[in-house]
Protein backbone atom coordinates (compact mmCIF):
# COMPACT_ATOMS: atom_id res chain seq x y z
CA UNK A 1 0.00 0.00 0.00
CA UNK A 2 2.83 2.37 0.79
CA UNK A 3 4.69 1.74 -2.58
CA UNK A 4 0.78 2.37 -4.19
CA UNK A 5 0.89 5.67 -2.56
CA UNK A 6 4.12 6.54 -3.88
CA UNK A 7 3.25 5.53 -7.30
CA UNK A 8 0.26 7.53 -6.76
CA UNK A 9 2.30 10.80 -6.16
CA UNK A 10 5.31 10.37 -8.29
CA UNK A 11 4.13 8.18 -11.27
CA UNK A 12 6.97 10.39 -13.16
CA UNK A 13 9.88 8.30 -11.56
CA UNK A 14 12.00 7.15 -13.60
CA UNK A 15 13.63 4.47 -11.14
CA UNK A 16 12.40 0.74 -12.85
CA UNK A 17 12.38 -0.58 -8.70
CA UNK A 18 10.22 1.97 -6.94
CA UNK A 19 9.96 -0.08 -3.78
CA UNK A 20 13.32 0.44 -2.23
CA UNK A 21 13.22 4.26 -3.63
CA UNK A 22 9.44 4.55 -1.65
CA UNK A 23 11.23 3.30 1.51
CA UNK A 24 12.59 6.07 3.72
CA UNK A 25 16.30 6.40 3.66
CA UNK A 26 16.63 6.06 7.39
CA UNK A 27 15.06 2.85 7.55
CA UNK A 28 15.90 1.15 3.82
CA UNK A 29 18.51 -1.30 5.15
CA UNK A 30 16.39 -2.93 7.85
CA UNK A 31 13.22 -2.95 5.22
CA UNK A 32 15.61 -4.91 2.97
CA UNK A 33 16.75 -7.38 5.73
CA UNK A 34 13.25 -8.07 6.17
CA UNK A 35 12.57 -8.34 2.35
CA UNK A 36 15.71 -10.97 1.98
CA UNK A 37 14.38 -12.73 5.12
CA UNK A 38 10.93 -12.91 3.75
CA UNK A 39 12.14 -14.27 0.54
CA UNK A 40 13.98 -17.23 2.15
CA UNK A 41 11.04 -18.15 3.98
CA UNK A 42 9.17 -18.00 0.94
CA UNK A 43 11.36 -20.60 -0.71
CA UNK A 44 11.02 -22.82 2.29
CA UNK A 45 7.54 -22.92 2.49
CA UNK A 46 7.42 -23.73 -1.42
CA UNK A 47 10.37 -26.56 -1.10
CA UNK A 48 8.25 -27.81 2.26
CA UNK A 49 5.06 -28.06 0.29
CA UNK A 50 6.65 -29.78 -2.53
CA UNK A 51 7.85 -32.51 -0.28
CA UNK A 52 4.44 -32.70 1.17
CA UNK A 53 2.69 -33.53 -2.38
CA UNK A 54 5.42 -35.81 -2.89
CA UNK A 55 5.30 -37.91 0.35
CA UNK A 56 1.13 -37.71 -0.39
CA UNK A 57 1.11 -39.01 -3.74
CA UNK A 58 3.20 -41.69 -3.81
CA UNK A 59 1.37 -42.71 -0.41
CA UNK A 60 -1.14 -43.51 -2.94
CA UNK A 61 0.68 -44.80 -5.35
CA UNK A 62 0.84 -41.97 -7.82
CA UNK A 63 4.36 -41.27 -8.00
CA UNK A 64 7.41 -43.39 -7.95
CA UNK A 65 9.23 -44.71 -4.36
CA UNK A 66 11.60 -42.14 -3.11
CA UNK A 67 13.58 -41.56 0.00
CA UNK A 68 11.65 -40.19 2.48
CA UNK A 69 13.30 -38.52 5.96
CA UNK A 70 11.52 -37.51 8.80
CA UNK A 71 13.29 -34.89 10.48
CA UNK A 72 11.19 -34.65 13.77
CA UNK A 73 10.11 -37.05 16.14
CA UNK A 74 7.90 -34.37 18.04
CA UNK A 75 6.34 -32.66 14.24
CA UNK A 76 4.47 -35.10 12.06
CA UNK A 77 4.76 -33.90 8.61
CA UNK A 78 8.45 -32.54 8.51
CA UNK A 79 10.22 -34.41 6.37
CA UNK A 80 12.79 -34.23 3.94
CA UNK A 81 12.72 -35.90 0.24
CA UNK A 82 16.78 -36.01 -0.86
CA UNK A 83 15.69 -36.64 -4.16
CA UNK A 84 13.36 -33.50 -4.67
CA UNK A 85 16.12 -31.19 -3.17
CA UNK A 86 18.67 -31.96 -5.97
CA UNK A 87 15.78 -31.90 -8.53
CA UNK A 88 14.94 -28.34 -7.67
CA UNK A 89 18.53 -27.55 -7.02
CA UNK A 90 19.04 -28.09 -10.57
CA UNK A 91 16.16 -26.98 -12.51
CA UNK A 92 17.08 -23.90 -10.02
CA UNK A 93 20.40 -23.44 -11.86
CA UNK A 94 18.77 -24.50 -15.43
CA UNK A 95 16.59 -21.29 -15.22
CA UNK A 96 19.26 -19.11 -13.66
CA UNK A 97 22.13 -19.88 -16.83
CA UNK A 98 19.09 -19.89 -19.13
CA UNK A 99 17.42 -16.77 -18.37
CA UNK A 100 20.49 -14.97 -16.49
CA UNK A 101 18.01 -12.07 -15.68
CA UNK A 102 14.21 -12.22 -14.02
CA UNK A 103 13.11 -9.73 -16.20
CA UNK A 104 13.88 -12.07 -19.53
CA UNK A 105 11.74 -14.20 -17.49
CA UNK A 106 9.12 -11.94 -17.36
CA UNK A 107 9.45 -10.06 -20.76
CA UNK A 108 9.50 -13.36 -22.92
CA UNK A 109 6.19 -14.15 -23.25
CA UNK A 110 5.87 -9.84 -23.52
CA UNK A 111 7.81 -9.85 -26.66
CA UNK A 112 6.62 -12.72 -28.39
CA UNK A 113 3.38 -11.25 -27.88
CA UNK A 114 4.72 -7.79 -29.08
CA UNK A 115 6.12 -9.57 -32.09
CA UNK A 116 2.85 -11.02 -33.46
CA UNK A 117 1.11 -7.95 -32.93
CA UNK A 118 3.81 -6.08 -35.22
CA UNK A 119 3.48 -8.90 -37.69
CA UNK A 120 -0.61 -8.60 -37.78
CA UNK A 121 -0.25 -4.53 -38.01
CA UNK A 122 2.32 -5.67 -40.97
CA UNK A 123 0.00 -7.87 -42.55
CA UNK A 124 -2.57 -5.05 -42.28
CA UNK A 125 -0.62 -2.56 -43.75
CA UNK A 126 0.24 -5.32 -46.71
CA UNK A 127 -3.41 -6.08 -47.29
CA UNK A 128 -4.26 -2.71 -47.27
CA UNK A 129 -1.12 -1.29 -50.07
CA UNK A 130 -2.27 -4.77 -51.70
CA UNK A 131 -5.52 -3.61 -52.22
CA UNK A 132 -4.51 0.24 -53.48
CA UNK A 133 -1.81 -1.31 -55.95
CA UNK A 134 -4.94 -3.15 -57.45
CA UNK A 135 -7.26 -0.39 -57.90
CA UNK A 136 -4.19 1.88 -59.03
CA UNK A 137 -3.26 -0.74 -61.60
CA UNK A 138 -6.83 -0.71 -62.57
CA UNK A 139 -7.33 2.76 -62.94
CA UNK A 140 -4.19 3.36 -64.60
CA UNK A 141 -5.09 0.60 -67.18
CA UNK A 142 -8.75 2.07 -67.97
CA UNK A 143 -6.41 5.56 -68.12
CA UNK A 144 -4.36 3.85 -71.11
CA UNK A 145 -7.42 2.55 -72.78
CA UNK A 146 -9.06 5.92 -73.07
CA UNK A 147 -5.75 7.49 -74.32
CA UNK A 148 -6.34 11.09 -74.90
CA UNK A 149 -10.03 11.35 -75.03
CA UNK A 150 -10.08 11.69 -70.51
CA UNK A 151 -6.18 12.11 -69.03
CA UNK A 152 -3.25 13.44 -70.29
CA UNK A 153 -0.22 11.36 -70.61
CA UNK A 154 1.42 13.14 -67.47
CA UNK A 155 -1.33 12.08 -65.27
CA UNK A 156 -0.93 8.22 -66.11
CA UNK A 157 2.85 8.85 -65.58
CA UNK A 158 1.75 10.37 -61.93
CA UNK A 159 -0.14 6.99 -61.30
CA UNK A 160 3.07 4.44 -62.90
CA UNK A 161 5.42 6.55 -60.22
CA UNK A 162 2.80 5.87 -57.37
CA UNK A 163 2.25 2.83 -58.17
CA UNK A 164 5.88 2.29 -57.94
CA UNK A 165 6.38 4.21 -54.48
CA UNK A 166 3.84 1.19 -53.36
CA UNK A 167 5.23 -1.37 -54.77
CA UNK A 168 8.48 -0.12 -53.07
CA UNK A 169 6.94 0.70 -49.48
CA UNK A 170 5.31 -3.31 -50.22
CA UNK A 171 8.84 -4.69 -50.54
CA UNK A 172 10.32 -2.95 -47.30
CA UNK A 173 7.39 -4.04 -45.05
CA UNK A 174 7.59 -7.75 -46.67
CA UNK A 175 11.55 -7.34 -45.55
CA UNK A 176 10.64 -6.47 -42.02
CA UNK A 177 8.20 -8.90 -42.05
CA UNK A 178 10.68 -11.71 -42.92
CA UNK A 179 13.32 -10.08 -40.08
CA UNK A 180 10.65 -10.22 -37.49
CA UNK A 181 9.78 -13.57 -38.27
CA UNK A 182 13.57 -14.83 -38.27
CA UNK A 183 13.76 -12.96 -34.73
CA UNK A 184 10.48 -15.03 -33.48
CA UNK A 185 12.00 -17.89 -35.11
CA UNK A 186 15.54 -17.76 -33.25
CA UNK A 187 13.68 -17.21 -29.94
CA UNK A 188 11.62 -20.25 -30.35
CA UNK A 189 14.47 -22.50 -31.28
CA UNK A 190 16.26 -21.17 -27.81
CA UNK A 191 13.32 -21.76 -25.83
CA UNK A 192 13.11 -25.48 -27.25
CA UNK A 193 16.46 -26.34 -26.77
CA UNK A 194 15.83 -25.06 -22.98
CA UNK A 195 13.35 -27.34 -22.97
CA UNK A 196 15.21 -30.31 -24.15
CA UNK A 197 18.01 -29.77 -21.33
CA UNK A 198 15.57 -29.16 -18.99
CA UNK A 199 13.74 -32.92 -20.30
CA UNK A 200 17.30 -34.18 -20.20
CA UNK A 201 17.66 -33.72 -16.56
CA UNK A 202 14.45 -34.73 -15.68
CA UNK A 203 15.19 -38.06 -16.95
CA UNK A 204 18.11 -38.63 -15.89
CA UNK A 205 16.91 -37.83 -12.04
CA UNK A 206 14.09 -40.21 -12.74
CA UNK A 207 16.43 -42.83 -13.60
CA UNK A 208 18.23 -42.68 -10.75
CA UNK A 209 14.68 -42.22 -8.83
CA UNK A 210 13.70 -45.59 -10.19
CA UNK A 211 17.12 -47.46 -9.65
CA UNK A 212 16.73 -46.07 -5.94
CA UNK A 213 13.65 -47.55 -5.71
CA UNK A 214 13.66 -51.10 -7.44
CA UNK A 215 13.74 -53.85 -5.72
CA UNK A 216 17.20 -55.46 -6.39
CA UNK A 217 18.07 -52.17 -5.36
CA UNK A 218 16.06 -52.76 -1.98
CA UNK A 219 17.25 -56.16 -2.03
CA UNK A 220 21.09 -55.45 -1.90
CA UNK A 221 20.48 -52.71 0.35
CA UNK A 222 19.11 -55.10 3.07
CA UNK A 223 21.94 -57.91 2.12
CA UNK A 224 24.62 -55.28 3.33
CA UNK A 225 22.95 -54.16 6.52
CA UNK A 226 22.70 -57.93 6.79
CA UNK A 227 26.49 -58.30 6.31
CA UNK A 228 27.69 -55.32 8.42
CA UNK A 229 25.16 -56.78 10.90
CA UNK A 230 27.13 -60.15 11.20
CA UNK A 231 30.69 -58.25 11.21
CA UNK A 232 29.58 -57.13 14.07
CA UNK A 233 28.87 -59.96 15.69
CA UNK A 234 31.66 -61.43 14.61
CA UNK A 235 33.85 -58.99 15.39
CA UNK A 236 32.49 -59.35 19.17
CA UNK A 237 32.80 -63.07 18.94
CA UNK A 238 36.46 -62.23 18.30
CA UNK A 239 37.46 -60.02 20.74
CA UNK A 240 35.39 -62.42 23.55
CA UNK A 241 37.66 -65.24 22.49
CA UNK A 242 40.80 -63.14 22.27
CA UNK A 243 39.65 -62.36 26.28
CA UNK A 244 39.00 -65.71 27.40
CA UNK A 245 42.50 -66.78 25.35
CA UNK A 246 44.11 -64.55 27.53
CA UNK A 247 42.69 -65.37 30.73
CA UNK A 248 43.65 -68.91 29.49
CA UNK A 249 46.64 -68.11 28.67
CA UNK A 250 47.60 -66.15 32.10
CA UNK A 251 46.08 -69.05 34.26
CA UNK A 252 48.47 -71.72 32.35
CA UNK A 253 51.46 -69.92 33.33
CA UNK A 254 50.10 -68.99 36.68
CA UNK A 255 50.48 -73.22 37.20
CA UNK A 256 53.49 -73.10 35.85
CA UNK A 257 55.18 -70.92 37.85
Amino acid sequence: MGQAAYLLHHHHSKHSISFYVSVPECIRWPVLVVVILASVFGSQAIIRGIFSIINQRQSIGCFPRVKVVQTSYKIHGQIYIPEINWILMILSIVVTIGFRDTKHMGNESGELENRVVELEESNCKLAILKSRRDAAKVAGFSVLNLGSKHVSCDKVRDKVKDIQDMETALKELMDQASCRLKEIKGLHEERVHILLQLSNFQSKLNNVACISSSQAYLLVRDQIEKSKFEVIEYQASYEKLQIVGREGYSCLKGKGT
